[in-house]
């Protein structure tokens, strides 16, 4: 994926990609339309739901307490949990944080535009309703040109949590987005798939020592290598969350994911839904999803969200997956399998 030039749009398949040729003739014409679209809802106070390199957003003024308010309705979100400030450019920082540390500028050199989240203390034109009453905001500058170009044209930093009802699987196509938030933002911009598949890392500098709040698209043995040891903290309560994906049970489907050692157990299940991490070498008795060739975690972080989403649509009993390799971003696909399996507390 990483050799595709980052203007180039990328899809979960061959028919994904045809549907959208054949709904946006003018493909670059098309792109730039919504794009200004979008922009314009942003500066009117309205919702824009757009892509990223790791998953849909659905994005408002972050500046604009009324229109982020906006966000929490459509996806039934919590006000304890709060959200992601996405930038273009260096420059929109000066109206959000008080200070960028000379960790987060190496960091920031390293990693952004990308999917890493840096957790700092923020100026107080950030709305509370962004930082869920934090004295902190999580800050990322996507590398999807097309999120950038919008944020850009908005003229603003755009608070964005993933485009889908609060708990449920994560969006990395448009089409995800329109089926459980049709109707709550005044623009969708369909650019195809995402390219990384899974949420950014979040890392907060805003204390003594460096935490890992969330594990993502840049792996921890990276960002050590920049700046030193970094820490994980305890779990995190409700109401206690500095960055979103923090709550142990998240990103779920609506049909129960169970985690298990070899998802061959199930084979003869017709009524359970198998996700595959390579080419099965026995016959499945019911629906499948193979989200890699050869267990590679790239792949895997690409395509997990979309498996769930496909087997979820068909009113199965069950959905098993099996652990992904913990290499690079592995380990940020078994924390969101972690999540998306665990039972609802209370």
């Amino acid at each position: 994926m990483s050799a595709i030039p980052p203007e180039r749009l990328v899809f979960h398949s061959l028919h994904a990609a045809v549907d959208w040729i054949l709904k946006h003739p003018n493909a670059r014409e098309d792109l730039q339309k919504a794009i200004d679209k979008g922009a314009l809802s942003l500066r009117q106070g309205k919702l824009t739901a757009f892509p990223t390199e790791t998953v849909y957003g659905l994005g408002a003024d972050a500046l604009n307490r009324d229109a982020v308010k906006l966000i929490f309705k459509a996806k039934q979100r919590p006000f304890y949990d709060p959200l992601i400030v996405h930038i273009s450019e260096l420059q929109q920082l000066d109206t959000l944080v008080l200070e960028f540390p000379e960790k987060a500028r190496r960091l920031a050199e390293a990693f952004w535009p990308g999917p890493l989240t840096l957790v700092l203390k923020k100026d107080s034109r950030v709305p509370d309703i962004v930082t869920a009453g934090h004295p902190t905001v999580a800050i990322r500058m996507p590398s999807n040109p097309w999120a950038r170009e919008l944020i850009h044209r908005a003229g603003t930093p755009v608070a964005a949590p993933s485009a889908n009802l609060f708990g449920r699987t994560s969006p990395t196509t448009a089409a995800h987005v329109a089926e459980q938030l049709s109707g709550s933002y005044e623009v969708l911009i369909d650019a195809g798939a995402c390219r990384v598949g899974l949420e950014s890392t979040v890392l907060s500098l805003a204390g003594e020592r460096p935490l890992l709040l969330r594990s993502g698209g840049v792996s921890r043995e990276q960002i050590e290598e920049i700046i030193g040891p970094v820490e994980v903290p305890a779990k995190t309560r409700a109401g206690d969350a500095e960055s979103p994906g923090m709550l142990p049970n998240h990103y779920a489907p609506v049909t129960p994911l169970l985690m298990v050692e070899d998802v061959r157990d199930y084979a003869e299940n017709r009524d359970i839904g198998c996700i595959l991490f390579e080419k099965p070498d026995i016959d499945f008795q019911g629906p499948t999803v193979q989200v890699s060739g050869n267990r590679n975690a790239d792949e895997i972080a690409v395509n997990i969200y979309a498996a769930l989403r496909s087997l979820d649509g068909k009113g199965l009993r069950l959905i098993v997956c099996e652990w992904c390799p913990e290499s690079g971003i592995g380990a940020a696909v078994n924390d969101r399998l972690t999540k998306a399996s665990a039972k609802p507390q209370g």
